[in-house]
């Protein structure tokens, strides 16, 4: 069931689609119509003014170089080769238009018109000239003409950026007027659909940690910033007396522009992490952004020649890494690859081309492509990262399906836990209390015992039952410690206190074998379960006092790296390393043993296990006929 943020999420997600697709069909009707009105392209020798709202001059261009025609006296001399074309006009009657250039700025232009036969300067804007020497306010280049009736004549001698074309048309004031508010307008709601875009990527991110999204802002942010710089917005209202700042102010936008987008393609398709080869080449883009940046900054070489170059080739890199993403199925390829296509045709095939004067469709301005692949880029991005988030929504969603899944099947076995823990331990308290009811007896049976002895023929009969009665009593006191041990807490155990204990116990058994029973003192204590570990040492001074015909008995600490090691030695016969793992085992014992050294074979076993509960670790050294060693390593 969708909870009320999920519900309110898609709400919102659908409305801000909505506004985006309804802005963007309105930005791309603006883009064409902004530009499409009525175009006299038909004349082909000469071109004829007769009122119409604007006429492309392109097809009324020649180039004056290679027509060898005379130029105007008083073209300023220039360092680089400048562009002179003479444009042929004619006209039924006599009237004041607008020349616009379709460029935001040049370097260096000079207009010349004949009048009576007489070239007259009309624009004179030397090299990098401030803003307000251009003859009209407007971000665009635009100068006032006046057409007499009949031939008229504009020389044209330039130099523009990258060494481009000018893209001269005229028009009536009425007509550039309401071109300039279609073109503002359309320059203002590209920003705010990319905005928009940038909005509803965020509130997607908010519930999600896509680190993607930084990216995808800086990438949006970039074209926010290229948009201005394009029309000629910052060179009218933010730096109007700074023609080289202007100039150069293109150089760092790009960069940024194709950094953010590098930098894009690396955090939304994991590069490091997928294509170690396709992250070095994009790499190497970014450095050599940031070396042309640097050196273009010192005015070492002009930098618009390396970047072009650097565009080129990270277009071709940005499509091959588009395609194998594709081809691997990443979630949003596919729309990546659209959008990175869009820029690269728009941005750079169609504007490149109109810079040179090719425009393939002259009934759009050439500075228009740029704009629109930066929308349909924003718009495609927006659609992979869409697509990846709701992957990796999707791929949460199961994550945490299958955790309630692990959540129900840990509650079920620990259910199942505490009722086996439960059942045990009434099986301990059973086994304690017919453990304690069977000692009754043996204790009677001890007193008769004590009449037997003295009767000195029953002796050796009465002193072997008394020490099977006594092995009995002590399994009985073990199985009574065992259901005790569940139930034991954590003490902070003096060993010295017991071994001390022990070794006082054992002390007659061992007498009675003539064996040296000797502790070791020492002043460590440990935080574990004096009575378990009381088990444990008891266990392995049994075993070797009983296994030990002659010699002596040893128990002792050990401080080891991060642990510490209790020790049982004992110089007896030694035990061979395939018997090792079978006295292990429950109800094992030594072989050929006698009839004083019998058990039932639990000591090793029982050792062993509880040394398994508490994280314990016995080790065994011995060897043949000079003894053994049983530790027990405690972890601190």
């Amino acid at each position: 069931m969708r909870t009320g943020a999920a519900i309110e999420m898609s709400v919102m997600t659908r409305t801000l689609s909505s506004v985006i697709a309804a802005l963007f069909l309105g930005a791309i009707l603006l883009a064409v119509s902004g530009v499409a009105e009525p175009i006299d392209l038909t004349v082909r020798s000469g071109c004829v003014w007769h009122g119409q709202a604007r006429l492309n001059l392109a097809n009324c261009t020649l180039d004056a170089t290679e027509a060898k025609l005379t130029a105007p006296a008083g073209i300023l001399p220039s360092e680089t080769p400048l562009r002179q074309e003479l444009v042929q006009i004619q006209s039924d009657r006599q009237t004041s238009l607008l020349m616009s250039f379709g460029v935001p700025d040049v370097i260096q232009l000079q207009v010349f018109q004949r009048v009576q036969g007489q070239w007259q300067l009309l624009v004179d804007l030397k090299p990098y000239a401030n803003f307000d020497a251009r003859p009209i306010d407007s971000p665009r280049l635009v100068m006032p003409v006046t057409l007499q009736a009949g031939a008229n004549e504009l020389y044209l001698s330039y130099f523009n950026h990258g060494d481009g074309r000018l893209q001269p048309e005229l028009l009536t004031d009425r007509s550039w007027q309401h071109s300039s508010i279609k073109q503002h307008l359309f320059n203002g709601m590209l920003a705010g659909v990319m905005l928009t875009m940038l909005i509803l990527i965020g509130l997607y991110r908010s519930a999600t940690d896509n680190v993607s999204y930084i990216a995808y802002l800086l990438v949006v942010m970039a074209h926010v910033l290229m948009l201005p710089q394009i029309e000629g917005y910052y060179f009218q209202m933010l730096w109007p007396e700074s023609p080289l700042l202007n100039g150069w102010m293109p150089i760092p936008l790009a960069s940024m522009l194709l950094a953010a987008h590098a930098w894009f393609a690396w955090r939304f398709f994991s590069l490091p992490a997928r294509y170690p080869l396709l992250t070095r080449w994009h790499r190497g883009v970014f450095y050599a952004l940031a070396a042309n940046l640097l050196v273009s900054l010192g005015q070492w070489f002009d930098g618009f020649p390396l970047l072009v170059a650097i565009a080129i080739v990270y277009g071709v890199l940005a499509v091959i890494t588009a395609r194998r993403a594709y081809l691997d199925q990443l979630p949003g390829a596919g729309l990546y690859l659209l959008g990175t296509c869009s820029l690269m045709v728009c941005s750079v095939l169609l504007m490149g081309l109109g810079v040179i004067g090719l425009n393939p469709f002259p009934f759009i301005d050439f500075f228009q492509y740029p704009k629109i692949g930066f929308l349909l880029e924003t718009a495609f991005f927006s659609a992979a990262l869409l697509s990846q988030i709701k992957q990796f929504r999707q791929q949460q969603a199961e994550e945490r399906l299958r955790r309630l899944a692990e959540a129900g099947e840990l509650a079920k076995a620990e259910q199942q836990k505490r009722a086996a823990q439960a059942k045990v331990a009434d099986s301990s308290m059973r086994l304690a209390a017919v453990s304690h009811d069977i000692s009754q007896p043996l204790a009677s049976l001890r007193f008769a015992i004590e009449v037997l002895k003295a009767q000195q023929a029953q002796q050796p009969l009465a002193e072997h039952i008394d020490r099977t009665i006594q092995y009995a009593q002590t399994l009985l006191t073990d199985i009574m410690l065992d259901s005790k041990q569940s139930h034991q807490q954590q003490d902070l155990v003096e060993l010295s206190g017991l071994l001390h204990g022990l070794v006082n116990d054992f002390l007659p058994s061992a007498q009675a074998k003539q064996l040296e029973l000797r502790q070791v003192d020492t002043s460590l204590c440990i935080d574990t379960s004096y009575v378990v570990l009381r088990r444990i040492v008891q266990n392995l001074l049994a075993n070797a006092i009983r296994y030990t015909p002659s010699g002596k008995v040893l128990v002792g600490v050990r401080r080891r790296p991060q642990a510490l090691e209790i020790q049982v030695w004992d110089t007896g016969p030694g035990i061979l390393p395939e018997q090792l793992t079978r006295l292990q085992q429950a109800f094992e014992q030594g072989e050929q043993q006698s009839a004083q050294q019998q058990g039932v074979g639990l000591g090793l076993f029982i050792v062993q296990s509880l040394c398994q509960q508490l994280g314990y670790q016995l080790k065994v050294q011995t060897q043949l006929r000079r003894g053994s060693c049983f530790s027990i390593v405690i972890p601190r």
